[in-house]
């Protein structure tokens, strides 16, 4: 397998989805993550862009977006003549959020948000960073609330060992991004494990050189607090 350098180099990282509270749990949760050192990685992806002007409508067409409009669209998806479940992702410019509010009770999780690149001001960005970016999703296996498995592509073979620890990095970071704000324990990511596929061995990482780094606490959106008491599910 080590002779195909178009190989695929996977990062596993295990989770520990409880919170301060007994028996709740955050919900699993999928993003993505645009890698500091891109590689071809195969993945196909449907997303709606709602912006305001008509220029950075053509943008986000040019930049690959599957269907982009303005206040039209969101006029369609309260009809019905447009379907949330067709996209994976809906990117939204902040100048078009407050006429996207009115769908926030139907577009629940996947209503624009900053924590996951889906709402900015800049349209080029948003569109690209998930494009090129790289799916990553949180698991549970069946019946277990406790933990959760992230399994993602990180590189290639012919990849340096620095890209690969670059984009390591980057996946790790991103996916500390969900920890809950009162969790049971200061440990979200308790270990992770490189593996390149259809081999079965497994190589354990050294956590620490790969967290990142603490800084002070920023002072959570009320209504992030409020969502995520939402989807932590009980025992």
């Amino acid at each position: 397998m080590y002779n195909n350098l178009q190989g695929h180099v996977f990062i596993t990282l295990y989770l520990d989805m409880r919170m301060e509270k007994k028996n709740k749990f955050l919900e699993p949760f999928k993003t993505t993550v645009r890698l500091p050192h891109y590689f071809e990685h195969g993945e196909d992806k449907s997303v709606l862009v709602l912006c305001k002007t008509t220029a950075d409508q053509t943008k986000a067409r040019e930049c690959g977006a599957t269907i982009a409009g303005g206040v039209e669209l969101i006029k369609q998806m309260e009809k019905g003549q447009l379907d949330k479940g067709d996209f994976e992702l809906i990117i939204a410019t902040t100048d078009i959020l407050p006429d996207l509010m009115a769908l926030r009770g139907y577009l629940r999780r996947q209503f624009p948000n900053n924590r996951n690149g889906s709402l900015g001001p800049d349209v080029v960005q948003l569109v690209e960073g998930y494009i090129k970016g790289i799916k990553c999703e949180a698991l549970k296996p069946e019946g277990v609330h406790s933990y959760a498995n992230v399994d993602v592509k990180i590189g290639t073979l012919d990849m340096s060992v620095e890209q690969l620890e670059a984009n390591a990095k980057a996946i790790i970071s991103h996916v500390t991004l969900y920890k809950p704000a009162k969790p049971a324990t200061p440990n979200f990511v308790t270990d992770a494990f490189l593996r390149v596929p259809p081999g079965k061995e497994k190589c354990q990482l050294q956590l620490d050189s790969l967290m990142p780094v603490e800084k002070p606490k920023m002072k959570r959106n009320i209504e992030e607090d409020k969502e995520e008491e939402k989807i932590a599910v009980a025992n």
